[in-house]
């Protein structure tokens, strides 16, 4: 279980997906620690859908992840995603548009940091386990590529969030996380107590 600390910014990732899922994962980046604390996947639904779902979360927000594909404008209205977003209140931050493999192994490199919340995500987590490399029947080898299946759009939204890291500004001081701790333990008042130019010589 991981739960949602309210002392950090809660940050977003999406997958954005028209006939298919659309994904959106939040996450906080603690220090070192990346913590995936909610998920959510749904199909067939409008870009509002997802907004309002994000915004009826408790949480303070950061940044929202998106692919750069969110950049293209639909036939129909001449808007493009990124544009229709910031009119319903979400102002994307686009994600880097790296090379697929490349973005796999990024996520790899970052497990070794992730938390990864077993009953909210529970979705996402099947996901990362069924995510694959296709298989060519006919000359009995992998593909370089994924298989494409109902794996692939929250796999996606995990790539998406890991090569982005460098793009939230998170940088956490030793300072921070202790006054985080102090708070999370002692009440939203120990930050101040806890400065040094309050301690009034008892330590």
């Amino acid at each position: 279980v991981v739960p949602w600390d309210p002392s950090f910014q809660v940050h977003t990732a999406w997958d954005l997906g028209m006939r298919d899922n659309t994904s959106v994962i939040w996450f906080q980046v603690c220090g070192q620690v990346i913590r995936v604390i909610d998920f959510y996947e749904k199909s067939k639904e409008g870009l509002e859908h997802y907004i309002n779902i994000v915004k009826n979360k408790p949480y303070t927000y950061g940044k929202h992840i998106a692919p750069h594909d969110i950049k293209v404008r639909e036939l129909t209205t001449g808007m493009t995603r990124i544009d229709k977003a910031r009119e319903l209140g979400i102002d994307f931050t686009v994600a880097p548009n790296v090379p697929l493999m490349d973005g796999i192994e990024c996520v790899r490199s970052k497990f070794s940091q992730m938390w990864i919340d077993e009953n909210n995500c529970k979705d996402l987590i099947k996901s990362l386990e069924n995510y694959r490399q296709e298989y060519d029947i006919k000359k009995r080898v992998y593909n370089s590529r994924p298989l494409h299946n109902w794996s692939s759009h929250a796999s996606d939204c995990m790539r998406y969030m890991c090569v982005s890291l460098g793009k939230l500004g998170t940088e956490v001081t030793a300072d921070d996380l202790k006054k985080a701790y102090m708070r999370s333990r002692f009440g939203s008042n120990a930050g101040s107590f806890f400065d040094d130019d309050n301690r009034n010589g008892y330590w």
